[in-house]
């Protein structure tokens, strides 16, 4: 970088920090990089570039520029941006006399050396030194520390931890928490026994207690279980299996040139090698035409555990079984998939059985990343595009992973070629299916060879990065979701310790005059309880979902789907081209898609709209109800399944298949929707899931109050339990009020150190 640096600024050339990192566009990363000593005070003077310079926050300065450029050179380095797209962006600037050949020449062939000492084993960063990891390991301490102090059953336990000398998962609870620790709390407990009964019964891990570490140890489980999915798909010959084999670190999948994954599989990293299989269900097997078949072979079996050493005979096609297997999971010992990553292997996008097709584009478009490998020295074909261009508008992140493969068949300059073509007709594809070609800027460029093992490393890097870096959404998710639950258990076990700590200031006739209170409030809830009950019940009851107008835009969107769909294929015949399957697959599948979400969002809205109005009628009563948060978007999108579009893909090649005549093609297209929207019902559908919506929220207001009247029960227990002590000798009093103050400190230390997690 600093050769480079000094070559194109020469006694302009400001020493800058080195380890400056910034991310940005990979076409703005190509205009910075092509600004240099020469051209600066004619880029300067161009109105666009001084716009480029202001999004990015810079004021126009020669330290600008030059802060941007090693930025970004590190952004690249760090795999943040796509070395490759701003090398097909760095030529584009060249064809467009933006830059001169001489230029392009110096820049292409600096970008081409950076991280060129990678090999297949190597990467910029393994997922353990990424702050994810530092993260959830810290949270699994508090954890076990939180579980540690929950589970204590004696006094000697409880000091134990205090101190430090347990030698369970709490071993390190009163050293971690050292510095939060407020020591003059413990120091005044009172010793008179008449004014401070409360004691003995604190020492003990109640029920309360109990149930706060389960909820510990479930919030530690689901973040352990939480995983980041990789699809990975091509076509046939583009070395998928031997990519797969790479990043994995062993050959487990077949790499001839029969394609062997005829079967949809899930690799998991597992200690112990496991291999299982799962057929397809009643409904998949008559749609593929075998149900009998299979009946007569397996009667009603849903899934087989088999011998990993027999796993060919399940995955390739060559055996008959693999027709009946919807997915096999595979479990293997393997470092990049003990790094909470599972691999979906899909049968590529040459698979004759539709219903399989299908399948395999549901799993990558709910995955983290997907990868869809192009042979390098093969063009796109359209098949490509479809499947790239589908993939941006409708999988979950709309992102992809475009991976060229035997990259060692061309040179670098015929690689940049090939990267460029694929990039333009990705962008025309977008176009063509009136999808945002904005879209593009989400593709990241790789090239592998996989035989040396050449641009593994990089590529495992990007997926580390993707997956745990800084601007992952789900591994913030997962941390978020974690620090969210501990918290939230610790300040219910705070305040729950902070009120029995008041308990030890307050006199005989004080914790009485408690009991009768509470006692009230049990009464008054109870009593409530009954009220809140019916008006609930009263006024979901009143909420109609039989509104036939947010249906109305399905009839003129249908027609507007199928109209393309017509064109599509009429465009084929006059041009004599053979008809694309897929892009007219694409086309029905996204405006159906399209058109369900418009109506279901509409939907949704209007439930929302009718739960916060119940909310408000109950607030005036039970003001509880106001603070309870219920996201009925996100119950909504959780409960609402996509449509299976196997059959229909499947109904429509066959019509046009047999279809020459554009009335008789209208008229089956006109009868295939029809039937499809039939067999959905969405009206009754999106009723149900309505009526589960307002269940559950009515489920979650019942359960707010039950909680609350357990909380209740529980003081009450505890008051009841203090004025029971009151006989106890002040010396126990005493010891049992300074432990229940260590607790307390040990659990605001707690606190302090998840929020700073």
């Amino acid at each position: 970088m600093n050769n480079f640096m000094s070559k194109i600024w020469g006694s302009k050339r400001l020493f800058i920090d080195e380890s400056l990192t910034r991310t940005m566009p990979s076409d703005i990363a190509a205009l910075m990089l092509c600004t240099n000593s020469q051209n600066f005070e004619k880029f300067k003077s161009l109105q666009s570039f001084r716009e480029i310079l202001k999004e990015l926050g810079e004021e126009i300065g020669i330290y600008a520029i030059q802060s941007l450029q090693i930025g970004a050179i590190n952004a690249i380095c760090k795999l943040k941006i796509s070395k490759l797209s701003v090398l097909m962006m760095v030529e584009n600037l060249s064809k467009e006399g933006i830059i001169s050949k001489s230029e392009y020449d110096e820049i292409s062939k600096f970008l081409l050396q950076l991280q060129s000492d990678l090999n297949e084993n190597e990467t910029l960063n393994s997922p353990a030194n990424f702050a994810f990891y530092g993260k959830l390991e810290s949270l699994d301490i508090i954890s076990d520390e939180l579980k540690a102090l929950l589970s204590a059953k004696s006094e000697d336990e409880l000091a134990n931890l205090v101190s430090g000398t347990d030698t369970g998962a709490g071993a390190n609870l009163g050293a971690n928490l050292g510095e939060y620790l407020d020591t003059s709390a413990s120091e005044n407990a009172s010793e008179n026994s008449d004014t401070n009964p409360g004691a003995g019964f604190l020492v003990c891990a109640s029920e309360f207690e109990n149930s706060l570490f389960e909820r510990t140890n479930a919030a530690k489980l689901n973040a352990k279980d939480a995983n980041f999915t990789l699809s990975v798909t091509g076509v046939i010959n583009a070395g998928k299996s031997s990519m797969l084999n790479r990043l994995l670190g062993f050959d487990i999948l077949g790499t001839s040139n029969i394609p062997e994954t005829a079967n949809l599989t899930l690799l998991k990293g597992s200690d112990k090698p496991y291999a299982k299989v799962k057929f397809y269900d009643d409904e998949e097997l008559e749609i593929l035409g075998f149900a009998q078949e299979f009946r007569s072979k397996f009667q009603n079996q849903s899934e087989a555990i088999i011998e990993p050493e027999k796993l060919q005979e399940f995955t390739s096609a060559k055996y008959e079984i693999s027709k009946f297997i919807k997915f096999i999971e595979l479990g293997i010992k393997s470092d990049f998939l003990s790094d909470k990553i599972t691999v979906v292997d899909t049968p590529g996008l040459d698979d004759s059985v539709v219903l399989r097709e299908e399948l395999t584009k549901n799993f990558m478009f709910s995955s983290d990343a997907i990868i869809h490998l192009m042979n390098a020295s093969q063009s796109s074909t359209k098949k490509d595009m479809s499947f790239i261009a589908s993939t941006l508008k409708s999988s979950k992140n709309n992102s992809l992973i475009v991976v060229l493969t035997h990259a060692d068949l061309l040179s670098q300059t015929e690689l940049i070629d090939a990267l460029r073509y694929a990039r333009a007709s990705i962008c025309e594809e977008l176009g063509a299916f009136g999808f945002d070609e904005g879209l593009i800027e989400n593709v990241s460029y790789f090239c592998i060879d996989s035989h040396s093992g050449r641009g593994i490393g990089e590529l495992k890097s990007h997926l580390f990065e993707r997956f745990f870096g800084e601007n992952s959404a789900k591994a913030d998710e997962i941390l978020s979701s974690y620090k969210k639950e501990l918290s939230l258990i610790c300040e219910v076990y705070l305040a729950d310790l902070q009120e029995q700590n008041a308990d030890f200031s307050a006199n005989k006739s004080e914790l009485a005059q408690k009991c009768e209170n509470i006692n009230a409030e049990i009464s008054a809830l109870n009593a409530n309880l009954a009220k809140l009950k019916n008006d609930l019940t009263g006024a979901i009851s009143k909420l109609s979902y039989d509104d036939s107008t947010l249906f109305a835009p399905l009839k003129s969107a249908i027609l507007t789907i199928k109209d393309r769909v017509l064109t599509d294929i009429n465009y084929s015949k006059k041009n004599k081209k053979q008809i694309d399957f897929s892009r007219l697959e694409v086309i029905a599948n996204s405006g159906v898609k399209d058109v369900i979400t418009d109506i279901f969002r509409s939907f949704s809205q209007k439930i929302s709209r009718d739960i916060s109005d119940i909310k408000e009628l109950l607030g005036s009563d039970f003001s509880e109800v106001n603070s309870l948060k219920f996201d009925t978007k996100k119950y909504m999108d959780e409960n609402f399944a996509q449509p299976n579009f196997a059959k229909f893909n499947e109904s429509l090649r066959e019509i046009v298949r047999k279809n020459s005549d554009f009335g008789a093609l209208s008229a089956s297209f006109d009868a295939l929707f029809s039937e499809f929207f039939a067999k959905l019902n969405l009206k009754s559908s999106f009723e149900n899931i309505a009526k589960t919506c307002t269940a559950e929220f009515k489920e979650n207001v019942l359960a707010l109050f039950a909680s609350k009247k357990s909380s209740l029960d529980l003081r009450q227990s505890e008051l009841e339990n203090a004025l029971k002590a009151g006989d106890e000798n002040a010396e126990q009093i005493a010891k049992n009020a300074r432990l229940v103050r260590e607790k307390i400190n040990l659990v605001n230390g707690l606190i302090k150190r998840i929020e700073q997690c």
